[in-house]
């Protein structure tokens, strides 16, 4: 297992720095999708891909990189989230 390149006080600050990003993935996404998916849900997994993008972030990346890449993790993980709550796919 990995051990963490962020300490708890720095990642919490991360992780609250980029929540509106989150937040702003998820919405997008809910637009295209049914009503009975919760925003919530898709935060919650945006989440989770957050912290694993910080977890894979290098310290010499900028900011702007940074944020490009975890778009991408927490769109993902978001993506995954819907693919794994699809009940037509267990059929």
């Amino acid at each position: 297992m990995r051990s963490s390149s962020l300490d708890s006080p720095t990642r919490s600050a991360r992780v609250a720095e980029y929540l509106p990003l989150v937040q702003r993935i998820a919405q997008r996404l809910r637009a295209r999708l049914p009503a009975s998916v919760d925003v919530g849900d898709l935060v919650q997994a945006g989440l989770i891909g957050l912290l694993d993008a910080l977890e894979q972030q290098e310290s010499s990346v900028n900011e702007t990189a940074f944020q490009a890449y975890a778009s991408i993790r927490i769109r993902g993980a978001m993506m995954d989230e819907l693919r794994n709550q699809d009940w037509l796919r267990t059929l």
